[in-house]
């Protein structure tokens, strides 16, 4: 595979590569829509790849392709890419002296330029796409423009956005927004930055006004009059600007729809002023409301169980680019002897196995043969059980004896007790259905677990010390991953708290009571924020933004997270092998601090595990 596919980041990959091996999630068709949408989710997700798939030049390739249906999108998307510069200028602006509080004023003016640069890049693309149409029948999302068009927008937009001169072209276009953006860049950057005052010689634009004529203009020229506004990785512009952007959610223009990307918790999206801010009646903005002004979609992996399709696909596609069958794959995957007991062949779980594991358990856990004796379990009499008792006995707490049955051995000498055994391996992980899991569909991880096992079956390497091998390298590189990014403006947090030191506290916190003396058919998996002090609330916010702690979010699992109190989560399946924790999710403990010990909570709800009798 060539490198850019092994890298599994789509900020360095063209539009035409992403389309020619795109899997589309199960929210794609919604995502082209012609809706204000925030597409909301970790890194690694595919947030980048659906909003770089959505520009002219990735969609004329998609649509190329044999196996996609062709689709009547009658909007130009303007794609406007993250750009690490904006916190690069935010933290010189705070490190430098005398700005007197214009440093709004510069952020905004590098920014401004930056999105109209991207814009015109964007119609730039759309006209290079529409040479490839009869004009008659160009799709909505290119646009003809001949030279004279081009030099009449150019004219136009020049002034419009109160540029030093009047272009006739959008190269020429694009290189005077340049020169400008250095001209607000050079206030902070430059060893001898110019005199404040000469900031007063630059126009302050508003984006949004400067789109609006953008519009006008190309309305007039072309008849175009439909766009989509693409932000990517909005997490790191200027929170001013994204504040700005989120609220004209309710009410922009009816000629576009604004779409971007953002991490799940946003705390600063969470409430517009009210009177207890100090502000009249007039001050006060109603904030957009999410499926009425806009409609969030979670692209992260989902609180409760759920389906694979997704995952599934990413796989097949994978492995076609690859060269090998997906079912030798798969075939290699499960041939690990590590692999769960309680899987056999079809998904089907018989009497003989509930014997084994429930014989296995009781001869290790204490905790277990004090409910088989409460419970008056016979294993040479499970057949004879009638269906609920069947149900409530042993099929339901089927998925935690085997999960117990592998990280428990007796502890020697006296007071023996159930206690985690030394981790030698991740058989508990092994196995096809296992692998989606721990990847919680995060196409970035889907790729570096599949192209890993890949390399080693062309290797001829054994499945079970490979997988093994593979899983501790990607739970190692996830929490490296965890530990370094921050997404404050502010620095990471110092000290030993932090995103990943606080995930850990929760997950081995968690894995303490699943592994304990005690044996609990239904353990805590997840936890519900009561009340927690500000500091340890943003980090786990970070945690959440990057993908190591999961969110339920509501009914519809599609909200952005914008307060995390009362907010119940879980540990990512990602991690769940380093603690080690079952990938399903449990009761709920409530907290208020981070555990130093667990308590019961009194709603259980152990889901996911379906058993089907022979």
């Amino acid at each position: 595979m060539s490198e850019w596919a092994t890298s599994y980041n789509s900020r360095s990959v063209s539009p035409a590569q992403i389309a020619a091996i795109f899997v589309k999630p199960p929210e794609f068709e919604d995502i082209l829509k012609f809706e204000n949408m925030v597409l909301v989710g970790p890194r690694g997700t595919g947030k980048t790849t659906i909003l770089k798939l959505m520009t002219p030049t990735g969609l004329h390739h998609w649509f190329r392709r044999s196996d996609v249906a062709k689709s009547r999108l009658d909007y130009i998307p303007i794609y406007i890419p993250a750009d690490t510069l904006w916190k690069g200028e935010a933290k010189a602006i705070d490190s430098r002296p005398g700005l007197d509080g214009y440093g709004d004023v510069i952020q905004n003016g590098i920014f401004v330029d930056y999105c109209l640069y991207e814009t015109i890049a964007s119609l730039e693309d759309a006209k290079n796409v529409a040479r490839f149409y009869e004009t008659s029948t160009s799709p909505g999302w290119t646009v003809n423009i001949d030279r004279d068009q081009e030099a009449l927008i150019a004219e136009n937009c020049s002034r419009f956005w109160k540029l030093n001169r009047v272009e006739s072209s959008f190269l020429g276009l694009k290189l005077s927004l340049l020169t400008r953006m250095n001209l607000f860049s050079s206030f902070v950057n430059s060893f001898t930055p110019p005199p404040l005052e000469n900031l007063f010689t630059l126009p302050r634009l508003s984006l949004l006004s400067m789109f609006r004529g953008f519009f006008d203009i190309v309305e007039a020229v072309t008849g175009r009059c439909r766009w989509s506004i693409n932000f990517d990785e909005m997490e790191i512009a200027p929170e001013s600007v994204l504040k700005m952007l989120y609220e004209n959610l309710r009410s922009f223009d009816q000629r576009a729809v604004l779409k971007f990307s953002l991490f799940p918790y946003a705390d600063f999206l969470s409430s517009s002023p009210s009177k207890d801010d100090g502000l009249d009646s007039g001050a006060l903005r109603v904030a957009p409301i999410e499926g009425q002004d806009f409609r969030a979609v979670r692209l992260s992996g989902k609180f409760r169980s759920e389906k694979y399709d997704f995952a599934d696909s990413l796989v097949k596609g994978i492995c076609q680019a690859q060269g090998i069958s997906f079912g030798e794959f798969t075939d290699y995957v499960n041939k690990s002897d590590e692999m769960p007991t309680y899987r056999v062949q079809g998904g089907s779980r018989t009497y003989r196995h509930f014997a084994h594991l429930f014989s296995s358990l009781s001869r290790k856990d204490s905790g277990f043969r004090k409910y088989i004796r409460d419970n008056d379990i016979n294993f040479d009499n499970l057949r004879s059980y009638d269906e609920n008792k069947m149900a409530s006995l042993v099929r339901k707490v089927a998925p935690v004896v085997e999960f117990r049955d592998r990280y428990l051995r007796d502890k020697q000498g006296a007071g023996s007790s159930a206690v985690r055994r030394a981790r030698k391996g991740y058989g508990y992980y092994h196995g096809y259905q296992q692998i989606l899991r721990i990847t919680e569909s995060n196409p970035r991880a889907v790729n570096f677990y599949v192209n890993d096992l890949i390399s080693a079956l062309k290797a001829n390497r054994q499945s079970q010390t490979v997988q093994n091998l593979i899983i501790a390298k990607n739970v190692d590189r996830f929490r490296a991953m965890v530990a370094t990014q921050v997404v404050s403006t502010e620095g990471p947090v110092t000290g030993s708290r932090n995103a990943l030191s606080v995930t850990d506290s929760l997950g081995k916190n968690l894995s303490r009571i699943v592994l304990g003396n005690r044996f609990l058919t239904e353990p805590p998996l997840s936890y519900q924020i009561v009340d927690m002090d500000a500091e340890t609330l943003k980090i786990i916010g970070i945690a959440v933004n990057t993908g190591a702690l999961i969110v339920d979010s509501g009914p519809n699992d599609q909200s952005l997270v914008v307060d995390l109190k009362g907010v119940r989560l879980r540990v990512s399946y990602q991690m769940a092998p380093f603690y080690p924790l079952p990938t399903i999710t449990g009761q709920m403990l409530k907290i208020q601090r981070l555990p130093t010990k667990a308590e019961d909570s009194d709603q259980p709800d152990l889901i996911g595990w379906q058993f089907n009798e022979v």
